[in-house]
C-alpha cells in the first residue's frame, strides 16, 4: 500500500489549503470546500476536490511511478452579468493554479505537480445560475522500496 498514506495526506492537505487559501486582500477565495463527487455544493464560492482514476506505471524493477490526480473545480453563482461571473471563477481559479505551482513538491508530499489541463467553462446544461471551472492536477510519487 505504498500509495494510500501519500494520496490521503495529499487530500487533506489540498482540503486545508483550499480552506485557508486567500486573495491579495487577505480576504478568503473560497466559504467552502467539498470532497467528492457526491458533494454537492450549497455554499458558494466553493471548490470541490475530484479524485480521479490512479494509474501506477512500474519504472523499473525495483521502483514504481504514482501519479495521483484530482480535479479541482472552483464554482460561484452567477454574479451581476455572464462576463463577470466568468471572470470571477477564472480569478479565483487562478488563485488555486498559483498556489500550486508555488509548492511544486506540494508541502514535501509529492516529487512534483503538473497542471495537466484548465477547464475555463465547465458545461452542465442543468445549471445555468452559476460558473464551473477547473483544474486537473497530477501530483507525482516514486516508490523505491528499501532493502
Amino acid at each position: 500500500m505504498y500509495w494510500v498514506e501519500p494520496y490521503l495526506n495529499i487530500k487533506n492537505q489540498l482540503i486545508t489549503d483550499l480552506e485557508e487559501l486567500t486573495d491579495a486582500d487577505d480576504k478568503l477565495v473560497f466559504d467552502k470546500v467539498y470532497f467528492g463527487r457526491k458533494a454537492s455544493p450549497e455554499i458558494f464560492p466553493c471548490a470541490i476536490i475530484w479524485p480521479m482514476v490512479l494509474r501506477t506505471d512500474p519504472t523499473t524493477l525495483r521502483s514504481s511511478y504514482y501519479p495521483m490526480p484530482f480535479q479541482l473545480t472552483v464554482v460561484n453563482q452567477e454574479q451581476a452579468g455572464i462576463e463577470l461571473g466568468f471572470d470571477d471563477v477564472i480569478e479565483r481559479l487562478g488563485l488555486v493554479e498559483k498556489m500550486l505551482v508555488d509548492d511544486r513538491q506540494f508541502h514535501h508530499l509529492t516529487e512534483n505537480l503538473e497542471i495537466d489541463m484548465v477547464d475555463p467553462d465547465i458545461y452542465k446544461s442543468r445549471v445555468r445560475t452559476r460558473h464551473e471551472a477547473s483544474l486537473l492536477v497530477t501530483f507525482m510519487r516514486f516508490y523505491l522500496p528499501t532493502c
